[in-house]
């Protein structure tokens, strides 16, 4: 690969050949367009690495910090175009994305308020292929959309939670979602063993890490009959994002709680999944805790400490943001949900 400036243009738009790069304006394949960016700067950084060690090897005085000089400017400046061009094409995505929000927000047309009229009729006889069918035909109509959210709660179904999204909820996802664009392209020139841990996720491949939790939510338009739960009395976390829990097994008596500090990078749902036990555990060892609105730096209860993946990039959660208490769950005092800070609750 060439590492002049003048070429550099050509290597971003030429750092995946070979690979099939989705071009369309969401977030996800915006965030696989930048990966792809990351890769052509770390190859064009080794290479101004090596021309650095020929000139130690070469030069002397002078000679050698013009050389330095030389290749560390051509670097900075590809850097530069490379972090200018990842966030130019994040701007298209962002401002697609909110056309087309605007877009999805005008009131339904008459055939769908029809459409939707004769499901609710039907009352709690209707089929997850009927949904998926009647998600087709609504066009990405977000009013249309939540009203079918609510139909289908009151027939016992229960369909993804980033399905007919509320205009409050799009808004503040945006701007998470774009918090977290900007600070990760922040890192787009450190070398792997420099990352921090959530630099770490976000320059892993597109479907791996944080991305669903960033990007899916607000690019998913599609449904599947899989991803339709039926819902059970007093389960209302069951199926939430298209997952099912059933048959995940609760803590046991060996097990011992963990003091979790959140840090704003992962779903309840993730957590849940990470330490193998059921959303609704979490719940109960956080009775007045909106695990729905967790912040970074908040400490919730985990009555397990079966992490499925105590290491790795793409866990959920990083071991160093967990206290195991050395207590056994049963020994934990009964009352201790009656406190709303947890610290006192746990002592």
């Amino acid at each position: 690969m060439s590492n002049t400036l003048k070429d550099f243009a050509d290597i971003i738009e030429g750092s995946t050949r070979g690979m099939k790069i989705d071009k369309s304006l969401t977030l996800r394949a915006w965030h696989e367009r930048a990966v792809a960016v990351r890769g052509a700067v770390l190859q064009l950084k080794s290479e101004r690495n090596a021309k650095l060690k020929k000139a130690n090897d070469n030069y002397k005085g002078a000679a050698l910090e013009a050389a330095v000089t030389a290749a560390n400017n051509e670097f900075d400046t590809a850097v530069r175009l490379a972090t200018e061009k990842i966030e130019a094409d994040l701007e298209s995505v962002l401002a697609s994305k909110r056309r087309a929000w605007s877009k999805a927000n005008t009131a339904p047309s008459a055939d769908m308020v029809n459409m939707l009229t004769a499901l609710q009729m039907r009352g709690g006889d209707l089929t997850a292929g009927e949904i998926v069918a009647t998600v087709e035909q609504l066009n990405g109509n977000a009013v249309a959309m939540r009203t079918l959210k609510s139909i289908c709660k009151r027939a016992g179904l229960i369909i993804p939670e980033f399905i007919g999204v509320d205009p409050e909820r799009f808004d503040n996802d945006m701007e998470r979602a774009e918090q977290y664009a900007r600070n990760g392209i922040t890192s787009l020139d450190k070398d792997p063993s420099e990352l921090q841990y959530l630099e770490r996720l976000f320059w892993l491949k597109p479907g791996e890490g944080l991305d669903a939790e960033y990007f899916k939510p607000l690019d998913s338009t599609t449904l599947t009959t899989a991803m339709i739960s039926k819902a059970e009395p007093g389960d209302s976390n069951k199926g939430r994002a298209g997952k099912s829990t059933t048959g995940t097994p609760g803590p046991t008596s060996g097990d011992k709680w963990s003091r979790l500090t959140y840090q704003g990078n992962t779903s309840v749902t993730s957590l849940a999944e990470q330490f193998g036990i059921d959303v609704k555990d979490i719940k109960r060892a956080n009775p007045h805790v909106d695990l729905s609105h967790l912040h970074a730096g908040d400490k919730i209860l985990i009555p397990s400490t079966r992490l499925k993946n105590w290491s790795g990039l793409v866990d959920a959660v990083n071991p160093a943001d967990v206290e195991v208490i050395d207590k056994p769950v049963t020994e934990i005092p009964a009352g201790f949900g009656e406190f709303q800070d947890l610290t006192a609750a746990q002592e």
